[in-house]
């Protein structure tokens, strides 16, 4: 009975020796380093926390988060809103980007030009809405409706588009004369409005011909040429 018990003894000791054998190669590898463990990493997702017993990513540090991303600051707006308008009727002309004549000058921001001889200069789509539209010349003629002024000083010839015609009147300050945006030219009155151009922006159309800058409002219903030698309001 004494040997029959020793042996079962024996019989227990290389089994508990067997099983620690498979548990010690369980947590070591082929060179005997320890074989890392999983571990749970939490994610977090639009419906709240969740876990998962996935091995943690490693980050990766030729990628940038979204929130570390910003956008770049939006273009600045148009100074004003500007509309095509419709061509003037009759006449091949060509229409500019208003955006380009926009400037400052002796009535604050506006769509300032002139003439290419210069002589005329004109100012639409005032910041301030008092002020209306017009142009001005240095040297022009008595106009179709009377109008009689001096060509210098404070007593030069003018004309505007009021809400319901146009009015001809003598000018004693520069209010249509813009900064000079023409390269290589220090003539003030905005850019210049070329022969065969025209431009169309807050309720105005104006034209350049070689009769001179005709201006109107969108619906043609009235308006004015002046130049030289012509200064007629219709």
């Amino acid at each position: 009975m004494a040997r029959t018990d020793g042996r079962r003894r024996s019989g227990l000791v290389a089994a508990l020796l067997a099983v620690a054998a498979v548990a010690l190669a369980g947590c070591g590898g082929d060179n005997g380093q320890v074989t890392p463990t999983r571990t749970a990493t939490m994610t977090v997702s639009a419906g709240g926390p969740s876990t998962s017993d996935a091995p943690a990513a490693q980050s990766d540090p030729t990628q940038v988060a979204d929130d570390q991303v910003s956008d770049p600051a939006p273009a600045p707006a148009a100074p004003a809103a500007t509309t095509a308008g419709r061509a003037p009727v009759g006449g091949e002309l060509v229409g500019v980007d208003p955006r380009s004549f926009y400037t400052d000058g002796a009535n604050g921001m506006a769509y300032y030009f002139q003439s290419p001889s210069g002589n005329v200069k004109c100012g639409i789509g005032f910041a301030y809405p008092s002020i209306k539209p017009g142009c001005q010349a240095i040297s022009s003629v008595a106009s179709n409706t009377g109008t009689v002024c001096k060509n210098r000083g404070n007593s030069t010839y003018g004309v505007t588009l009021f809400a319901d015609h146009a009015g001809g009147h003598c000018m004693n300050q520069p209010a249509y004369v813009g900064n000079s945006q023409n390269v290589g030219a220090g003539t003030l009155g905005g850019k210049v409005l070329e022969y065969g151009e025209f431009i169309a922006t807050a309720g105005v159309i104006c034209r350049s011909t070689t009769a001179g800058i005709t201006c109107t409002p969108d619906s043609g219903r009235f308006g004015f040429v002046l130049a030289r030698d012509r200064n007629d309001q219709f």
